[in-house]
């Protein structure tokens, strides 16, 4: 028995000028037209400056089955939309792409992939490190239960108390 699971997509904001269209279902003509049309909403909320978008991700994890045709549908649809300042891309089928249909296979080439939503961010929106800020360096311990390493000499010799015996008291 075949289940019949709809095809579902749904819109995020994972980072700044990034939204990712996260898909499941099978990966037809008609599932790329909905994409598609996602897409152009996308867009239209950019260009009338709604949304600052510079990177469309439709992850591809939860797809079941995919078509060439829907595959071709969406690379071709895209092309369709010209350059409009949004950049198209695909993630999510790091692992997979060798058991894809080989049609499939091949456009995945041609088209912008990673293999998963979070190397695409992490790839389109590196963190970047204001000028003058360097790598913080670890503070020395306030606490006086927390020692600091012995000198290269060799540990100091310890009194009963816990303490160094250069640091004791001495008894008249």
């Amino acid at each position: 028995m075949t289940s019949w699971r709809p095809f579902q997509a749904a819109v995020e904001s994972v980072a700044p000028g990034v939204r990712v269209v996260r898909t499941a279902g099978a990966l037809d003509r008609a599932a790329a037209e909905r994409l598609l049309r996602i897409a152009d909403a996308q867009i239209l909320l950019h260009l009338t400056k709604h949304v600052a978008l510079r990177h469309l991700i439709v992850d591809l994890a939860s797809v079941i089955r995919f078509d060439t045709d829907g595959l071709e549908t969406l690379r071709a649809g895209w092309d369709e939309r010209g350059d409009r300042g949004v950049r198209l891309h695909v993630a999510g089928c790091g692992g997979r792409v060798h058991l894809l249909p080989l049609g499939v296979g091949a456009l995945m080439h041609d088209l912008s992939t990673f293999p998963s939503v979070e190397v695409a961010v992490a790839h389109l929106c590196p963190v970047e490190v204001p000028a003058g800020i360097g790598v913080p360096v670890p503070r020395p311990p306030s606490d006086p239960a927390v020692r600091t390493p012995p000198p290269p000499g060799g540990p100091a010799p310890l009194t009963p108390g816990g303490a160094p015996a250069a640091s004791r008291p001495r008894r008249r």
